[in-house]
Protein backbone atom coordinates (compact mmCIF):
# COMPACT_ATOMS: atom_id res chain seq x y z
CA UNK A 1 0.00 0.00 0.00
CA UNK A 2 2.80 2.44 0.54
CA UNK A 3 4.21 1.86 -3.01
CA UNK A 4 0.81 2.25 -3.89
CA UNK A 5 0.36 6.03 -2.42
CA UNK A 6 4.21 6.63 -3.00
CA UNK A 7 5.08 7.14 0.32
CA UNK A 8 8.84 6.99 1.17
CA UNK A 9 10.57 7.61 -2.36
CA UNK A 10 8.49 4.16 -3.72
CA UNK A 11 7.60 5.14 -7.65
CA UNK A 12 10.11 7.86 -8.25
CA UNK A 13 9.41 7.74 -11.96
CA UNK A 14 7.01 10.29 -13.61
CA UNK A 15 5.28 8.01 -15.78
CA UNK A 16 4.39 5.99 -12.31
CA UNK A 17 3.01 9.54 -10.48
CA UNK A 18 1.08 10.61 -13.28
CA UNK A 19 -1.02 7.57 -13.38
CA UNK A 20 -1.33 7.18 -9.54
CA UNK A 21 -2.16 10.81 -9.81
CA UNK A 22 -5.19 10.27 -12.85
CA UNK A 23 -6.11 7.56 -10.88
CA UNK A 24 -7.15 9.05 -7.66
CA UNK A 25 -8.79 12.26 -9.24
CA UNK A 26 -10.80 10.34 -11.07
CA UNK A 27 -11.38 7.98 -8.29
CA UNK A 28 -12.17 11.22 -6.34
CA UNK A 29 -14.51 12.62 -9.12
CA UNK A 30 -16.16 9.12 -9.39
CA UNK A 31 -17.33 9.67 -5.66
CA UNK A 32 -18.32 13.23 -5.65
CA UNK A 33 -20.54 12.22 -8.71
CA UNK A 34 -22.08 9.04 -7.01
CA UNK A 35 -22.86 11.27 -4.15
CA UNK A 36 -24.24 14.37 -5.66
CA UNK A 37 -26.52 11.72 -7.76
CA UNK A 38 -27.62 10.00 -4.38
CA UNK A 39 -28.44 13.44 -3.12
CA UNK A 40 -30.49 14.33 -5.75
CA UNK A 41 -32.43 11.17 -6.06
CA UNK A 42 -33.56 11.72 -2.17
CA UNK A 43 -34.65 15.53 -2.32
CA UNK A 44 -37.64 16.81 -4.14
CA UNK A 45 -36.72 17.11 -7.59
CA UNK A 46 -35.79 13.51 -7.42
CA UNK A 47 -38.76 12.26 -6.03
CA UNK A 48 -40.86 13.97 -9.25
CA UNK A 49 -38.23 12.52 -11.72
CA UNK A 50 -38.94 8.86 -10.28
CA UNK A 51 -42.82 9.84 -9.73
CA UNK A 52 -42.62 10.82 -13.75
CA UNK A 53 -40.96 7.69 -14.78
CA UNK A 54 -42.73 5.38 -12.61
CA UNK A 55 -46.81 6.82 -14.76
CA UNK A 56 -46.07 10.35 -16.38
CA UNK A 57 -50.30 10.35 -15.37
CA UNK A 58 -50.16 9.44 -12.20
CA UNK A 59 -47.61 12.00 -11.01
CA UNK A 60 -49.19 14.97 -13.04
CA UNK A 61 -52.51 14.27 -10.71
CA UNK A 62 -50.38 14.33 -7.82
CA UNK A 63 -49.04 17.70 -8.67
CA UNK A 64 -45.83 17.33 -9.74
CA UNK A 65 -44.36 19.47 -12.65
CA UNK A 66 -44.09 17.94 -15.51
CA UNK A 67 -42.54 19.74 -17.71
CA UNK A 68 -40.20 21.23 -14.84
CA UNK A 69 -39.16 18.27 -13.79
CA UNK A 70 -38.46 16.90 -17.63
CA UNK A 71 -36.34 20.22 -18.10
CA UNK A 72 -34.27 19.06 -14.91
CA UNK A 73 -33.63 15.83 -16.29
CA UNK A 74 -32.41 16.46 -19.79
CA UNK A 75 -30.91 19.66 -19.54
CA UNK A 76 -27.87 18.02 -17.82
CA UNK A 77 -27.66 15.39 -20.75
CA UNK A 78 -27.87 17.70 -23.45
CA UNK A 79 -25.17 19.65 -21.63
CA UNK A 80 -22.69 16.85 -21.39
CA UNK A 81 -23.13 15.39 -24.70
CA UNK A 82 -21.16 18.17 -26.11
CA UNK A 83 -18.32 18.30 -23.66
CA UNK A 84 -17.82 14.31 -24.36
CA UNK A 85 -17.38 15.25 -27.74
CA UNK A 86 -15.09 17.91 -27.61
CA UNK A 87 -11.80 15.91 -26.52
CA UNK A 88 -12.78 13.39 -29.92
CA UNK A 89 -13.34 16.26 -32.47
CA UNK A 90 -10.01 17.46 -31.16
CA UNK A 91 -8.40 14.21 -31.87
CA UNK A 92 -9.79 13.83 -35.21
CA UNK A 93 -8.80 17.60 -35.92
CA UNK A 94 -4.88 17.20 -36.04
CA UNK A 95 -3.19 17.06 -38.85
CA UNK A 96 -0.58 14.58 -37.82
CA UNK A 97 -0.40 10.71 -38.98
CA UNK A 98 -0.49 9.58 -35.61
CA UNK A 99 -3.75 8.18 -34.33
CA UNK A 100 -4.59 10.03 -31.17
CA UNK A 101 -4.04 8.61 -27.78
CA UNK A 102 -4.73 9.26 -24.33
CA UNK A 103 -1.59 7.61 -23.16
CA UNK A 104 0.70 9.84 -21.09
CA UNK A 105 4.08 7.77 -21.98
CA UNK A 106 5.53 8.97 -25.31
CA UNK A 107 5.69 6.66 -27.86
CA UNK A 108 8.35 4.53 -28.60
CA UNK A 109 8.33 5.93 -32.85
Amino acid sequence: MRKLLLVDGAGTDESTRIAVYKYFSLLIVLLLTFLLVRNVMRSRAGRGMIAIRDNQIGAAVSGVPLNKHKVLTFTPSALRSPASAVPWWRCRSTRSARPCSTSTTPSSR
